[in-house]
């Protein structure tokens, strides 16, 4: 029988500081609180559920069995990480698509 070990290391913390920075960028380019602080909770909430799953998978069962009854949370886990990585890309592509017009005649102008 397998054991489920999580051992908590530096990717989950590497995610976590790499998706509050992104953050952080889009409420200093937006001058938008409510979007910085949307994917701020879905960065917090993220990081919790992986305790979660960390402490969770720490008792003693089963692999099989922690994953059959605990599939939920995984799988929210995994949805909450792509989800807040697809709202901080798309606030970052949209601050650009929208700067596009300002930036072209701010550095063709001193040529």
């Amino acid at each position: 029988m397998y054991e489920c070990l999580l051992i908590p290391d530096e990717e989950y913390v590497l995610t976590i500081a790499g998706q509050a920075f992104f953050s952080l960028r889009l409420y200093r380019l937006l001058y938008r609180a409510y979007y910085a602080i949307a994917c701020w909770i879905l960065t917090l909430l993220s990081f919790a559920f992986t305790l979660t799953v960390m402490v969770l998978c720490n008792t003693n069962v089963s692999l099989t069995a922690f994953t059959i009854q605990w599939y939920w949370l995984i799988a929210a886990t995994l949805g909450l990480y792509a989800v807040t990585d697809i709202a901080i890309t798309a606030g970052l592509c949209w601050t650009l698509w929208n700067a596009r017009s300002n930036a072209v005649n701010k550095y063709v102008r001193p040529l």
